[in-house]
């Protein structure tokens, strides 16, 4: 009879325990997995636009092996508190310049992996329980971005990208023409 009381406060003590295990089930994480000395910058630029841009989640020199997280129930990581919800992080590889980097847009419980340098990235991105999960990626130049917000006249996001859904790139000046219709009308011709 003595055991009785000892056996009521072990599920007590056990959810204590739990309560103070970190939330990473709940944070998208980011993940250097590069085995040399590349590190790079990430810093959180869609999915948080309540948020001040100051306070998003932002973590400077990713060195191989270390992480960042953000808690995806928290205002400052995600506009709402729901593991599927779409957010986007800016990737800069510091060896390649300021301003080159990519977007990602992934969802809000990410497990973000990154390795490869700015020419070559290589991402992986999984859910809480290891899943890899489809997620969007576009090079981009962040010349004159300033807190998450672009400065007029900057073509700071993948406008000028293939974006999901489109049959084909956009054809620029002087670029050759990538479009299927295109190449068979010049062909024929």
């Amino acid at each position: 009879m003595k055991l009785a009381a000892p056996l009521t406060l072990l599920p007590l003590a056990l959810m204590f325990f739990v309560s103070t295990l970190p939330q990473q089930a709940q944070s998208f994480c980011i993940y250097n997995k590069d085995d040399s000395k590349v590190r790079f910058y990430v810093k959180q630029v869609g999915g948080v636009d309540k948020v001040h841009p100051g306070k998003r989640f932002e973590k400077k020199g990713v060195y191989p092996g270390e992480n960042g997280c953000c808690d995806y129930q928290n205002y400052d990581c995600s506009d709402i508190a729901e593991k599927d919800y779409p957010i986007k992080l800016w990737f800069n590889i510091y060896h390649f310049g300021p301003d080159a980097g990519y977007d990602a847009t992934c969802p809000a419980d990410a497990k973000v992996f990154v390795s490869g340098t700015q020419e070559d990235p290589k991402f992986e991105v999984t859910n809480a329980d290891g899943q890899a999960v489809p997620f969007e990626l576009y090079k981009v130049n962040r010349k004159n971005y300033s807190y998450g917000f672009a400065k007029p006249g900057n073509n700071t996001d993948a406008d000028s990208k293939k974006k999901k859904g489109d049959k084909a790139d956009k054809k620029e000046e002087g670029d050759k023409k990538v479009d299927g219709e295109d190449k068979k009308k010049t062909e024929d011709n």
